[in-house]
């Protein structure tokens, strides 16, 4: 369990420790909605899915828990925010039992509403935003290739071809028009990837890019200024193989590089980008 929260500027390579978590947990999500930054669910002391949600004001550098609660509670869920909503996306509950439900916010009613289901339960699976769309990658117990795509016009999941590779806890981000899924393992030995894919919605294909210099799986991932970022992760299954490392991947080039190390370090990491006054960054 951590409460950590720290801020990355980019330009700087520099680090800032911002006011810790009201609730130290893990397997959570976050997502930054309306200027916010959202951390739903997860696993709190003996707690194993959390119903409990907090935001983050970058103006005031405080943490306000003046959110609804989770309608279900979950842990391992993916969060994203589309249309000034935010959507959390299936999980594990109190039982342990995978997730098809996807549950939806509104700021300014401060309510929660369920839509459309998934076509298969999720649990430590991947998300991200493109064109008024939400992806979704892995989680399926029975096919880690598997992926699908949320239609917020029509309300349906709709499923999508199969990645290259089967990847557990991959990280996924939408770039150029395109949905980048990166690392993530391969079988209870723990094969990791180094390896990254490419999904083009145009073409409804997914093919294999630059890999990564360092394997790695449960990784944060973010995109800034149109480069992805990578954040720590790990790369086996002992905590000895918990991973410090940033790394950085430019389109342009097609080349992943290592850029900085957080000093300090996070299992898991969540990852959003957000504005803030430089007066909290200093």
């Amino acid at each position: 369990m951590q409460k950590n929260f720290l801020a990355f500027r980019p330009s700087r390579d520099s680090w800032v420790t911002l006011p810790d978590l009201h609730l130290p947990r893990h397997s959570h999500g976050v997502a930054v909605c309306e200027g916010s930054l959202y951390i739903t669910g997860g696993v709190c002391g003996n707690i194993a899915a959390h119903h409990h949600v907090c935001r983050f004001s970058p103006r005031r550098n405080k943490w306000r828990c003046d959110v609804s609660d989770l309608p279900y509670p979950v842990s391992c869920s993916a969060v994203v925010s589309l249309q000034n909503k935010l959507f959390v996306i299936g999980g594990r509950d109190k039982c342990n039992n995978t997730l098809t439900k996807t549950q939806c916010y509104n700021p300014r009613r401060n309510q929660w509403d369920c839509v459309a289901d998934m076509n298969i339960p999720r649990e430590s699976h991947c998300a991200t935003v493109l064109n008024d769309a939400i992806y979704v990658i892995s989680g399926d117990k029975l096919n880690f290739q598997s992926s699908e795509f949320y239609d917020v016009s029509t309300n349906k999941w709709n499923l999508l071809p199969d990645m290259t590779l089967p990847r557990q806890r991959p990280a996924a981000q939408a770039i150029g028009g395109k949905i980048m899924v990166v690392g993530g393992f391969q079988g209870a030995n723990y094969k990791m990837h180094t390896t990254c894919e490419i999904f083009d919605p145009k073409q409804n294909l997914w093919s294999l890019v630059s890999g990564l210099v360092v394997p790695r799986a449960g990784c944060g991932i973010t995109c800034v200024k149109s480069h992805v970022y990578v954040f720590g992760g790990f790369n086996g299954r002992s905590v000895l193989n918990t991973l410090d490392s940033v790394e950085r991947y430019n389109a342009e080039e097609n080349e992943w590089k290592k850029v900085s190390v957080i000093p300090e370090t996070v299992i898991t990491p969540q990852v959003a980008v957000i504005r803030m006054p430089r007066k909290y960054l200093v």
